[in-house]
């Protein structure tokens, strides 16, 4: 009889804190955080709409020529890094241009590097990629 008694009050204990837990007693254990609402702050942002390289002649030296057009396609106005590299030959020539644009703005540019070398037979690689913050 003891034995039925003590199983008894065991389950009883054991369904009050499971119905305590269930009844919204507070609980800081299991408590979980409300999930982050989506920023609705306007944003720029930014891509390379069109490019081109080209080579020629600036007087007596030989340029490598990378024009561009950048665009915000944001909602918001901002600035923006755009950047370009040029290899040739085993070498790595790197420039950048900080552009400031309004939302829905666009701007055209180039970069000349006047480090190419008119007389090598590697042509060069290039890239050209905006950074967005």
């Amino acid at each position: 009889m003891k034995k039925i008694a003590l199983s008894l009050v065991i389950l009883v204990l054991i369904s009050v804190g499971i119905l305590s837990g269930c009844t919204g007693t507070p609980n800081n254990q299991n408590r979980q955080q409300a999930p982050e609402t989506p920023s609705l702050t306007p944003k720029p942002y930014f891509v390379i709409s069109d490019y081109t390289a080209r080579r020629g002649f600036e007087g007596i030296n030989y340029v490598f020529y990378i024009d561009f057009v950048v665009q915000n396609i944001g909602n918001a106005s901002g600035q923006v890094r755009v950047w370009s590299e040029l290899n040739q030959n085993g070498n790595h020539y790197e420039k950048h241009q900080d552009i400031y644009l309004n939302a829905g703005g666009a701007q055209s540019s180039t970069f000349r590097y006047p480090e190419y070398s008119f007389w090598s037979t590697d042509p060069g690689s290039y890239l050209i990629w905006v950074e967005n913050s």
